[in-house]
């Protein structure tokens, strides 16, 4: 199995289980507390954090597999945004100049995704 495929297999978990939260969470709102009927296959309370951690599992994936695409070779270790780092430049930029990173709410705020720190034109 291929690291992207792995990367993949873990960013469908995280779509299943947060569409699963989202239909727990509208089935607990509506059912006063109680526990809704007809959660046997979905559950009875939402798996809060579990989705995450697939989606981070997911991005550091990816990331390994952009380096292994350009070297060779995957790079070891878990800290997203080293790895993130030590992406050539160039492939950096080209990743922030993608719609779906610009629409992130946090791309703007000064932190690792701002346009500052991108050095991207946003115009």
């Amino acid at each position: 199995m291929t690291i992207q495929m792995k990367a993949e297999d873990f960013f469908n978990a995280y779509l299943v289980l947060k569409e699963n939260n989202e239909v727990l969470i509208e089935k607990l709102a509506n059912s006063s507390g109680k526990t809704p009927e007809g959660t046997k296959i979905l559950g009875t309370r939402p798996a809060m954090g579990v989705d995450i951690v697939c989606l981070a599992f997911s991005v550091e994936l990816y990331i390994k597999d952009l380096h292994y695409a350009i070297k060779g070779e995957a790079t070891r270790g878990h800290n997203i945004f080293e790895l993130f780092e030590k992406l050539p430049e160039h492939i950096q930029q080209e990743i922030f100049a993608y719609d779906s990173i610009r629409q992130n709410p946090f791309f703007t705020r000064g932190d690792i995704f701002s346009t500052k720190e991108a050095n991207i034109d946003t115009q």
